[in-house]
């Protein structure tokens, strides 16, 4: 496995718009886990943040690893 590097900063350079696109779709404050989760959602994901339950839904993340 190597260390990409500028995948990092490509992902971190996105977080916050992430972060501010999760907080606005929930309309509320977010706890730290909810933004390192909802901001790693699977993009195909048909459900927006704000319609997810916990315990009841399932979603798929993307953790942003290259492993070669």
């Amino acid at each position: 496995m190597t260390f990409d590097l500028e995948m990092l900063r490509q992902h971190y350079a996105q977080w916050t718009q992430r972060c501010d696109d999760v907080r606005q779709s929930c309309n509320r404050p977010l706890t730290l886990t909810e933004k390192i989760l909802l901001t790693h959602l699977w993009s195909d994901s048909n459900a927006s943040p704000a319609q997810l339950s916990r315990g009841v839904d399932y979603v798929d993340f993307y953790p942003y690893r290259d492993w070669e």
